[in-house]
């Protein structure tokens, strides 16, 4: 894959998931946006610096922090494990979760989903 193609393509998923994140509710005495992910799950999604394990890199950890900009917010990130994100969301342990959540029917019912910002199939 090209140099130029890949930029498009991780400038554009930068590009959805700050259109899909603009609608997010500030509360007006709160900086932070808190975003939940299992880092469990590693590279190149979400996952902790080798040099520095109190900070989680990789492109999801950089989408947040993008949406976090635009928004004139903080990052905050909460760990979960991959069972109990959708349970945490709606505890409002956390205001987003950045980790690859696949869309089904089920979880379409109780989580308002963005446009997906990584697109896969199995081979």
């Amino acid at each position: 894959m090209s140099a130029g193609r890949l930029f498009f393509m991780a400038w554009s998923l930068l590009v959805i998931a700050l259109l899909v994140a603009l609608p997010l509710k500030a509360r007006a005495d709160d900086k932070i946006l808190r975003w939940g992910a299992d880092i469990e799950s590693g590279a190149p999604y979400s996952f902790k610096d080798p040099s520095d394990p109190t900070k989680v890199i990789g492109f999801e950890a950089e989408i947040v922090e993008a949406i976090a900009t635009k928004l004139g917010r903080r990052v905050q990130f909460y760990q979960n494990n991959w069972e109990g994100l959708i349970e945490g969301l709606k505890r409002n342990d956390y205001d987003v979760v950045v980790n690859g959540l696949e869309i089904t029917p089920d979880r379409r019912e109780v989580v308002d989903f963005s446009r997906p910002y990584y697109i896969t199939a199995e081979v």
